[in-house]
């Protein structure tokens, strides 16, 4: 067995001890007096970790872990860690990048000269609900990002509740990978609904915030470091593979787009929130608007025809629905040459 896996084993029957307990809303019932195979001296770095209610009805509880800091500093400061995945346990960031401790092998951990506990407090925290220690009935897990922030600040209340120094600490929310589309969110909630927290600053590294525009940015980067040569055979290679991305994504978003439209007739298109495209939405430069769909085929209209054109080309005219004030026209050669964009 993997060293790493070895001491995860052990650290998991530990917080499955200490884990019942956490339920009291009391500091000294999160106090991590020792661990197994703690380096001597090293109990000198206080911590609390254990499991916060945030949907009790489906034993939703999120998992924290906090180091308090080390060495005095000139102001109050919490470093709040979300890991990425979206399912990976911060825990990995804990004791692997920035975290007090190391594992040098399966029997020994070491402490971490590095580690930001130095001069920050660390707050590492398993979410959303099903991540790492993190528990949740498994037909109730998170799928939106604004349900993740929402229940993010759950746990902010939970936990000031036992902790409420925090409301005295500036606070950043750090993370890497897919914390880039939760710290923003998280962030966002915070500054809209609990004012009273200092929040201060996000940090995200290698964050996954935009991938058209992270995907567009490699390749100069990677030129501008040395690191490729421009116009040279890798160069080229890359830059082939960077548009199949961008292809690949803008086909799937529009496809999202579009499969959400429902057309109303002569009112226009749906989008789903309520409102509704003018009455002839296809005359928009010349691009197509969208899809109609029947029972079993999707169709594109074309703008500068008014015309509905089949996304399936052997499909029978006959099978296409469209109403008393839209015509359907079968494609001609002249116009599949058109700018016609068919997703």
């Amino acid at each position: 067995m993997h060293p790493l896996s070895s001491m995860v084993t052990k650290l998991l029957i530990f917080f499955s001890i200490i884990a019942p307990l956490t339920f009291a809303l009391q500091a000294t019932d999160f106090y991590v007096q020792d661990l197994p195979l703690l380096p001597k001296g090293a109990s000198s770095i206080r911590m609390h970790a254990g499991l916060l209610p945030v949907n009790p009805q489906h034993n939703g509880s999120l998992f924290f872990w906090h180091f308090e800091k080390k060495y005095p500093s000139d102001k109050l400061r919490t470093v709040i860690w979300l890991d990425g995945g979206p399912g990976c346990s911060s825990m990995a960031a804990a004791w692997t990048e920035i975290g007090p401790f190391r594992f040098q092998d399966e029997n020994t951990i070491i402490e971490n000269d590095g580690s930001w506990h130095l001069y920050t407090n660390l707050l590492f925290v398993d979410q959303p609900v099903g991540t790492g220690f993190s528990t949740i009935d498994t037909d109730s897990f998170i799928h939106e990002l604004d349900e993740m922030a929402n229940q993010f600040l759950s746990f902010l209340d939970q936990y000031m509740k036992i902790f409420p120094e925090l409301l005295e600490n500036d606070i950043y929310l750090a993370g890497i990978s897919f914390a880039g589309q939760f710290i923003p969110y998280i962030a966002k909630a915070i500054l809209e609904q609990r004012s009273t927290l200092k929040l201060r600053g996000l940090l995200i590294g290698n964050g996954w915030i935009d991938p058209v525009t992270m995907y567009k940015s490699y390749l100069p980067f990677a030129v501008a470091n040395n690191l490729v040569v421009a116009n040279s055979d890798l160069y080229n290679r890359i830059n082939i593979e960077v548009k199949r991305c961008e292809h690949a994504l803008f086909k799937q978003a529009t496809e999202a787009m579009i499969d959400g439209m429902t057309w109303n007739g002569g009112t226009g298109f749906d989008f789903g929130n309520g409102t509704l495209s003018p009455k002839d939405p296809w005359i928009v430069d010349g691009e197509s608007a969208g899809l109609i769909q029947s029972a079993h085929y999707n169709f594109i209209i074309i703008q500068t025809t008014q015309s509905l054109f089949l996304n399936h080309q052997n499909i029978a005219a006959e099978d296409v629905y469209v109403s008393e004030q839209e015509t359907f026209t079968p494609p001609s050669p002249e116009m599949k040459k058109s700018r016609m964009k068919v997703y």
